[in-house]
């Protein structure tokens, strides 16, 4: 079973043997590539056993990068298990979030002396009333020469 594609097997072939893997390139015809290819020697040996150690180079870097998502998501589902089932994690999270509410309601206060209410007034009143249908279809035609399209 074959996971990767070919261009990631051709940067992995550049990559180790400094060419083009002319067997899949346009390049050549395909006699030419058979002759290249029998002529082709690197430090990793003929061209059936450097397109095989760059085959097992990809496989183990598969599998290494499927290990590690796998590990991942079971540690994310572990956690998503425990969190539900837990009493206290779930208290702690509403405390992390209620202190993290606490602080934006401090930030918002101290602000509030330098905040124009006036023009947050025209801010807000422009997003709940004066907003037009953005998703019907003559949107845009209706609007073509409006500027102030959200």
């Amino acid at each position: 079973m074959v996971l990767y594609n070919l261009k990631t097997y051709q940067e992995y072939w550049f990559k180790y043997t400094g060419v083009k893997d002319f067997m899949f390139s346009d390049d050549y015809s395909k006699a030419e590539s058979k002759l290249l290819q029998s002529s082709f020697t690197c430090k990793y040996g003929d061209y059936f056993k450097t397109a095989k150690y760059i085959k097992e180079l990809l496989r183990k870097f598969i599998e290494e990068g499927v290990d590690k998502i796998l590990k991942i998501s079971l540690v994310l589902e572990y956690y998503k298990k425990i969190s539900e089932d837990n009493i206290k994690i779930k208290r702690l999270k509403i405390l992390i979030y209620a202190n993290y509410l606490l602080c934006w309601l401090c930030v918002l206060i101290i602000s509030l002396p330098s905040l124009n209410v006036a023009e947050l007034w025209e801010f807000l009143y422009q997003i709940f009333y004066d907003t037009r249908e953005t998703f019907s279809g003559s949107y845009f035609i209706d609007n073509i020469y409006d500027e102030s399209i959200p």
